[in-house]
């Protein structure tokens, strides 16, 4: 049959000859994975006797063209804390990068614990196929030293491989001389935190161990070895290269609290050459008040600042000079008349002859802008520009009148301590390894100036808060003004948390709280860098002077001429001073016992006269001061804010009189 069919015989040969072989093939080897992935790792691991790691890992992947394009990157941390939470920074150097036996372009980027060191040039893909990337690198401080053993722990493979690994493998080179049974050999594999033990562990007497997967790894599963072996062998840093490692580890902090002693050595100075003012003598009672300066100048110079309550001074003491009528209904709102008598006699406590009251160019300044839109003036919105303007006004003309010639400003130089400030902050956050270098300047620079605005802010809110709490005729709007500055301030403490949050994402935690510091230090002499000159150490013992004048007079109750001489005359003429100096309350209440002392005929019709309303009582006048500071000031701060009708008009009509 062979002979009849040779065309047929031929074909069936050639055919058997062509599969039996593929067949063979087939069932001799498993068919390559056709999927991207790690076809094995191995690590060779030298651990030299200055307790350094010589790392020379062999990677090799199949290319598919899906994920691995331009090549592969390795991760390796380099940032830890301790047992007791302390930074602990490993060094790592790459010594080379190959592919394919050739060198290969490289780069690292910083992570937050560590480093990735990208291996292939982004504009040039490599073939598909199978390649092998050799990286060599050393690291120190992975050597663990105890008591009674030193050990390796070392990651391998690292657990953030988004393909499989087929087989790792990892060989550690010890020094030699340590015997075979003298080594511990345990591992890991698994993801993060696993404690599977799929893998064999050899050593042989030359101290080599070894370490072999044995199933393969799927994504994020990693092999990690642990290696003990006796003391000697290794020698542990020296006390120098702690002292170093200390410094490299801590440098953030460090750089941090350096800046911070820096800045507080700068104010100090600045303190001592600027800002302490000079020492005062002694107090001595004095019953009139410096010549030449109003009320609210004497607060403003005594304070080294200006408030809400210098503008209620200084109205107070136009009404007693009889310049203006402070009118108040039994709902609690104030009206400004202005009274036709510009000048009025007041009698000299000395009963000599009648002299002018002085009106003082602020005072004059004020009465001009209050009723520059016509008299009366309701305090109310609608009169915010206004009241507003003259605020500002009285403001303005203090700060240009007094400022040079009894204060030395020394609030610039906060400016050179806020840029002191920022450096440190900035450079602390550069010692951090995986730092955000591009966020990092912009982020800090703003938080530093939002922090600034916040504590500004809180001041206002404390302010008007303590208003809110104090005044019984204004509460509803005092209480709406204070939700209203409580809210914004909310508002800028929230943005504040963003900010120090994004800080602590752009550097680190410790970062945004050495900023908190800084922020804080700033403010605080920034509040108190204000020194008077010799002028204003002068002026303000005689300031002290009255105020001590305010508070004793009349304090012997026993003495009939001290209440007799305290006449409702003098109580007008030096209330708005006792304003000025926070003792309206004493300066009430000492008018009421004086009155109370020598009864007169006429003592319960007397009111005074540039005040018109219901809460007047000389019994209780303590009250009616503390009540007229508070809620007087939070008319003023009410009619300063354009929150309420925007337009309406006003009179015209003249008064005479509270």
């Amino acid at each position: 049959m062979i002979k009849r069919n040779p065309v047929l015989n031929f074909t069936l040969f050639t055919a058997l000859a062509c599969t039996f072989p593929a067949a063979l093939r087939a069932q001799g080897s498993p068919a390559p994975p056709k999927t991207e992935g790690i076809i094995s790792f191995d690590s060779e691991i030298a651990v030299s006797p200055d307790s350094t790691l010589q790392v020379r890992e062999s990677i090799t992947v199949l290319a598919t063209g899906g994920q691995i394009k331009n090549g592969i990157y390795r991760e390796i941390p380099t940032s830890y804390n301790d047992r007791f939470g302390n930074p602990y920074l490993i060094h790592f150097e790459v010594l080379s990068v190959n592919r394919d036996d050739q060198p290969e372009d490289f780069h690292l980027e910083r992570l937050a614990n560590g480093l990735r060191i990208y291996m292939g040039n982004s504009g040039q893909p490599i073939p598909p196929g199978e390649h092998t990337y050799e990286l060599a690198y050393t690291v120190n401080r992975e050597i663990g030293f105890f008591s009674d053993y030193d050990e390796l722990y070392w990651d391998v493979t690292g657990n953030g491989w988004k393909f499989p690994i087929q087989a790792a493998t990892a060989t550690v080179h010890l020094p030699s001389g340590i015997a075979q049974g003298a080594i511990l050999m345990d591992g890991y594999t698994g993801r993060q935190g696993s404690v599977q033990n799929d893998f064999t562990a050899s050593a042989d007497g030359q101290g080599n161990v070894t370490f072999r997967t044995s199933r393969p790894l799927t994504p994020s599963e990693g092999l990690t070895l642990v290696v003990r072996w006796p003391k000697g062998f290794v020698h542990p840093p020296t006390e120098a290269q702690k002292h170093q490692y200390y410094l490299d580890d801590n440098q953030p902090s460090l750089v941090g609290l350096l800046g911070l002693g820096v800045i507080l050595v700068y104010y100090i100075l600045v303190w001592f050459i600027a800002g302490r003012g000079l020492s005062r003598g002694e107090t001595v009672p004095r019953s009139e008040p410096p010549r030449g300066f109003s009320p609210a100048a004497l607060r403003y110079i005594w304070r080294l600042a200006y408030d809400q309550k210098t503008m209620v001074v200084n109205l107070v003491d136009l009404a007693v000079k009889k310049q203006l009528a402070i009118l108040e209904d039994a709902t609690g709102s104030y009206i400004l008349g202005r009274v036709k008598t510009r000048r009025h006699a007041r009698i000299d406590p000395g009963s000599g002859p009648a002299v002018p009251a002085e009106v003082t160019g602020d005072e004059t300044l004020v009465l001009e802008r209050v009723f520059a839109g016509g008299d009366p003036i309701p305090l109310k919105p609608r009169n915010h520009a206004l009241v507003g303007g003259a605020v500002e006004a009285l403001h303005q003309h203090l700060r240009a009148k007094l400022d040079w010639v009894y204060f030395r400003i020394t609030s610039r130089y906060v400016v050179p301590g806020l840029l002191i400030s920022l450096a440190a902050v900035i450079r602390s956050g550069l010692a951090i390894q995986g730092v955000q270098k591009v966020a990092l300047v912009p982020v800090a620079t703003g938080v530093l100036l939002w922090s600034v605005a916040c504590l500004a802010m809180a001041g206002i809110a404390v302010g008007t808060w303590q208003n809110a709490f104090t005044d019984p005729h204004h509460a509803p709007t005092a209480k709406k003004q204070a939700f209203i500055i409580g809210a914004v301030c909310l508002g800028l403490f929230l943005g504040e948390l963003v900010g120090l949050g994004v800080l602590a994402w752009a550097a680190s935690p410790g970062v945004a709280a050495i900023l908190v510091l800084f922020v804080g230090i700033n403010y605080f002499f920034h509040l108190r860098l204000r020194s008077q000159t010799l002028s204003a150490n002068i002026l303000v013992d005689q300031i002290e002077g009255l105020r001590l004048f305010l508070i004793t007079i009349g304090g012997d109750r026993r003495d009939p001429e001290a209440s007799a001489n305290f006449t409702p005359e003098l109580f007008e003429r030096l209330l708005p001073y006792a304003l000025a100096l926070n003792v309206e309350k004493i300066w009430g209440e000492k008018f009421a016992a004086a009155l109370a002392r020598t009864p007169r005929e006429d003592q319960e019709e007397y009111s005074p006269a540039w005040y018109s309303g219901p809460n007047w009582n000389p019994i209780t006048a303590s009250a009616f001061l503390t009540s007229l500071g508070s809620s007087f000031s939070s008319a003023i701060s009410w009619s300063t804010s354009s929150t309420g009708p925007s337009t309406g008009s006003m009179g015209s009509a003249d008064t005479s009189g509270g």
